[in-house]
C-alpha cells in the first residue's frame, strides 16, 4: 500500500513538473463566449466586467449595441506561461484580433491590473466593427482613455490620468510628435518594445488634450472624420485646429505639465448582464480557439496540421475549413481557400465573413456557388446593401437578369455611393428581360448619379441604344467589376500559352418582343497602347504585362488568356516565360480596368508583335 501510494505521489509529482493539461470552462452569454483555463470565479468576474463595460458602450455612447451574427469570443489564460505561446508580442497583458471570422479578446490573467487592458481591447473590437480606420495614435489614444473607465454610484467616469503613462512622459526621451502622428501599423513605434512606449503614451497624451481639453475639444469630432477619409494626420491635425504641428506640441508639453487634466463623468447605471451557468469546454472548440490565435506567419504547415486533426477528429464541423480558408487566402493559394470555403458552406456554414468573402471569390469561377454562398448570407443580413449588389452582379454575369431584378427590387433606399451600380445593373436587366422603358428610366439614373467619366460615356451610349433600336452600335456591356476579394500573391511560375485566334463578335441584341427591329451586331472598337514589352509578372493572382512606353512604364492584366488574340506572328500560339522579357515592340489593344484590378491601365484583348521584332520562346 505505501509503494503504491508512493507511485501516487510521484506520478503527480512528475505530472505538475512537465504541465498537465489545463482544464478548460465555458461561460456563454448574449454578448460573450469565455473560454478559460481559470477558476470559474475568477471567470465570472471576467465575463461581468464586460458586460458592465458593454452596457457603457451601448447606454453612454449608442456603440456596440444590436443583434450581433456572432458573440465575442473571449479566451482567458490561468496563467501567463499558457498565454506565452499565443500573444503576438511581449508587453501585452492582453489583445483584441480578428481570425477566420470571428473576434477574439485574449487575456493573459485575471488579476485587476488586466481590466483595463481588457476595456482597451474591447474598444478596439467596437472600433473595427464600426469601419474606424484610425492611425495607431489615435486607435491606442482613445482606446486608453476609454481603459480608465470607472463606476462610481450611478456615474461613470472617463479620461482620469494614467500615472504610470504619466509617469513615462516625466523620465523617457521626448519623440517629435510628427514621428508618432506619422507612425503606421509597421512602424517599430508600434510593434517594438524598445521604442512602442513613446507611441502609447505620447499618443494617449495627445489623444487626451484633443478630446477633453477646453481649447481643442470643439474640433475632435472634424478631426476624426478627416483622418476617416484619409487626410494624414499631421495635415488634419493643422487643418482642423489651424496651426503648426509644433504649436500642438507646445500646447501638449504644457498641458502635461499643468494639473488641469479632465476628465468626463456620464449618468448612467450599468448592467451586470445575465447570470449564466459554467460548463466544461469541449476540447474540440478550445483546440479550434488554439488553432486560431497560433496561426502566424511562419507557423502556416504547423496551424494546417492541427486543423487537419480537427476536420480528422470531426469531419461535419465546417469551422475547421473555415479556418483552412483562411490559411490558404493569406497564403495566396486562392484555389484552395475556394475550395475550402465550399467545404464549410457545404457543412453548414453561417460565418458571415466567410460568406461574403467566399462569394466574391468565386464570383466568376464558380457564380452558382457564389451565389448560394450570397444567398444565405442576404437571408442572414437582409439589409447589406454591398452583398445585395455583388449578388446582382453574380447573377448578372451568369445571365439571371429575371433574378437581378429580384435582387434589388426591394431596396428602397440607396446611397450615392452605392446608386451608379445598382442603377446600372437595373438598367441592363431590364433590357435583357426586354423592359426597355425601364431600361432607360434605370440608364439615366446612372448617368445622373455617377461622377466618373467612363460611367457616363457607358451610361449615355446606352441611352442611346435603347432610344435607336434599330441604329447599329457596339453593344452596351456591363463593366461594373465584383467587388475585391482577399487574394494575395500565389507566387505563381506557371506559363500561360496565348492562343492566336479571330475575334469573336459579341452575341447579337435580341429586339424587345414584338419589335420589327433588327438584330445588332457589335463591332467593338478597344483603344491602344504601343511600346516596349520588358517583362510578363506572374507574382499574382493574375499575369500582367509591363509595356515601356514613350510616357513611362504601364501595366496591363491578363484576366482570360481566351480572351487575348495575337496576331503578326506566323506561329498559331506564343509561350510567355514569366520574368523579364527581350525587348519586343508590340501593340496592346484593351478593356478598361475594373475596380478589382487596382495599378492596371487594362485589361489585354489584343497583341499586335511589330513586324521584324524578336519575340520570347
Amino acid at each position: 500500500m505505501g509503494k503504491l501510494l508512493r507511485f501516487a505521489l510521484l506520478t503527480a509529482a512528475l505530472s505538475a513538473a512537465w504541465g498537465a493539461e489545463p482544464k478548460w470552462i465555458r461561460m456563454p452569454s448574449s454578448d460573450f463566449e469565455i473560454y478559460s483555463s481559470a477558476s470559474e470565479g475568477d471567470t465570472r468576474r471576467v465575463l461581468q466586467y464586460f458586460e458592465r463595460v458593454r452596457s457603457f458602450f451601448e447606454k453612454a455612447l449608442g456603440l456596440g449595441g444590436g443583434k450581433k451574427a456572432e458573440s465575442v469570443r473571449v479566451i482567458v489564460f490561468g496563467s501567463r506561461k499558457e498565454y506565452e505561446q499565443y500573444h503576438p508580442n511581449d508587453f501585452h497583458a492582453a489583445y483584441y484580433t480578428r481570425l477566420a471570422g470571428r473576434d477574439y479578446i485574449v487575456l493573459g490573467g485575471t488579476n485587476d491590473a488586466v481590466f483595463p487592458v481588457a476595456v482597451h481591447e474591447y474598444v478596439h473590437l467596437i472600433a473595427q466593427n464600426g469601419g474606424l480606420r484610425l492611425p495607431p495614435w489615435l486607435n491606442e489614444g482613445i482606446a486608453e482613455i476609454y481603459s480608465t473607465l470607472k463606476p462610481l454610484g450611478n456615474e461613470v467616469v472617463i479620461g482620469q490620468p494614467i500615472a504610470g503613462r504619466m509617469q513615462a512622459l516625466s523620465v523617457e526621451k521626448w519623440v517629435p510628435l510628427a514621428a508618432i502622428v506619422g507612425a503606421d501599423q509597421n512602424s517599430p513605434y508600434y510593434n517594438e518594445k524598445s521604442q512602442a512606449g513613446s507611441l502609447y503614451n505620447e499618443g494617449w497624451a495627445l489623444t487626451h488634450m484633443l478630446m477633453m481639453s477646453r481649447q481643442y475639444r470643439p474640433g475632435f469630432g472634424k478631426l476624426v472624420d478627416e483622418i476617416q477619409k484619409g487626410t494624414p494626420s499631421q495635415k488634419a491635425i493643422e487643418e482642423t485646429y489651424g496651426k503648426p504641428l509644433g504649436a500642438v506640441e507646445d500646447d501638449l508639453r504644457g498641458y502635461l505639465r499643468g494639473d488641469t487634466f479632465t476628465a468626463k463623468a456620464f449618468t448612467i447605471k450599468l448592467e451586470s448582464g445575465e447570470k449564466v451557468a459554467t460548463e466544461t469546454a469541449s476540447m474540440f472548440d478550445v483546440k479550434l480557439a488554439l488553432s486560431d490565435l497560433a496561426s502566424r506567419p511562419g507557423k502556416e504547415a504547423e496551424t494546417r496540421t492541427r486543423l487537419q486533426e480537427l476536420m480528422n477528429q470531426d469531419p461535419k464541423r465546417p469551422e475547421p475549413y473555415v479556418a483552412l480558408g483562411y490559411l490558404a487566402a493569406r497564403s495566396g493559394q486562392s484555389e484552395e481557400a475556394v475550395k475550402a470555403f465550399e467545404s464549410a458552406v457545404e457543412r453548414g456554414s453561417h460565418n458571415p465573413e466567410m460568406l461574403w468573402d467566399y462569394g466574391r471569390m468565386a464570383g466568376q469561377s464558380d457564380p452558382t456557388h457564389a451565389e448560394h454562398a450570397l444567398a444565405t448570407l442576404l437571408a442572414d443580413q437582409p439589409t447589406r446593401m454591398d452583398v445585395r449588389l455583388v449578388l446582382a452582379q453574380v447573377q448578372m454575369g451568369n445571365k439571371q437578369a429575371k433574378d437581378v431584378i429580384e435582387t434589388l427590387g426591394s431596396i428602397k433606399k440607396v446611397t450615392p455611393a452605392d446608386a451608379p451600380r445598382l442603377f446600372q445593373l437595373l438598367a441592363f436587366a431590364n433590357m435583357e428581360v426586354g423592359n426597355r422603358q425601364l431600361a432607360r428610366v434605370n440608364a439615366r439614373a446612372w448617368l445622373e448619379n455617377t461622377q466618373d467619366t467612363d460611367e457616363k460615356t457607358r451610361a449615355n451610349r446606352l441611352i442611346r441604344y435603347l432610344d435607336e433600336p434599330n441604329a447599329a452600335g457596339a453593344k452596351p456591356a456591363v463593366t461594373q467589376p465584383l467587388a475585391p476579394a482577399p487574394q494575395l500573391s500565389d507566387g505563381s511560375g506557371s506559363r500561360p500559352t496565348l492562343a492566336r485566334s479571330e475575334p469573336l463578335p459579341e452575341p447579337p441584341l435580341e429586339p424587345p418582343p414584338g419589335s420589327n427591329a433588327e438584330r445588332i451586331t457589335a463591332t467593338p472598337a478597344l483603344p491602344s497602347i504601343s511600346g516596349t514589352l520588358v517583362e510578363f509578372d506572374c507574382k499574382g493572382l493574375q499575369p500582367k504585362f509591363v509595356l515601356q512606353t514613350a510616357s513611362g512604364r504601364v501595366t496591363l492584366l491578363m484576366d482570360d488568356p481566351k480572351k487575348v488574340v495575337i496576331s503578326g506572328l506566323p506561329e498559331g500560339t506564343v509561350d510567355m516565360n514569366c520574368g523579364p522579357q527581350k525587348q519586343v515592340a508590340v501593340r496592346i489593344q484593351y478593356d478598361p480596368p475594373n475596380a478589382a484590378s487596382l495599378g492596371v491601365i487594362g485589361l489585354v484583348r489584343a497583341i499586335h508583335y511589330e513586324p521584324g521584332q524578336p519575340k520570347e520562346r
